[in-house]
């Protein structure tokens, strides 16, 4: 895991750009750590609000992996902030650290809002 330049992320966040969605509750986050588990709140192609029961470290590269049924993304997300919420679990802003185009997360939100939406 690398370290990147804490105030450059927080700037990052503040020119949010990228539409977030709310995700189904079978989207599944791993990390290299097994002990840290992760549901995520929200997503989109630069990143994605996770509830943790660990911390995440301001400004680490974390390996993370998204799986939603078939679908599975593996892509480096850095913490761009973590607060601690009142019932003992964290709540952490993960910004991709990707440069690839389209995001690596494209193809999972594709899959996501095509399964929300339902034609008569």
């Amino acid at each position: 895991m690398k370290r990147l330049d804490v105030v450059s992320l927080l700037e990052a966040a503040d020119r949010r750009r990228d539409v977030r969605i709310s995700v189904p509750a079978e989207l599944r986050l791993e990390f290299a750590d097994p002990n840290m588990r992760a549901r995520v709140v929200d997503i989109s192609e630069a990143g994605a609000l996770v509830n943790s029961n660990l911390p995440f470290v301001v400004g680490l590269v974390y390996r993370a992996t998204f799986r939603l049924g078939s679908h599975v993304t593996d892509c480096e997300a850095t913490a761009a902030h973590c607060r601690h919420l009142d019932n003992g679990r964290w709540l952490a802003g993960l910004i991709l650290t990707s440069e690839r185009t389209p995001s690596p997360l494209a193809d999972l939100i594709d899959a996501i809002t095509a399964s929300a939406i339902k034609f008569a």
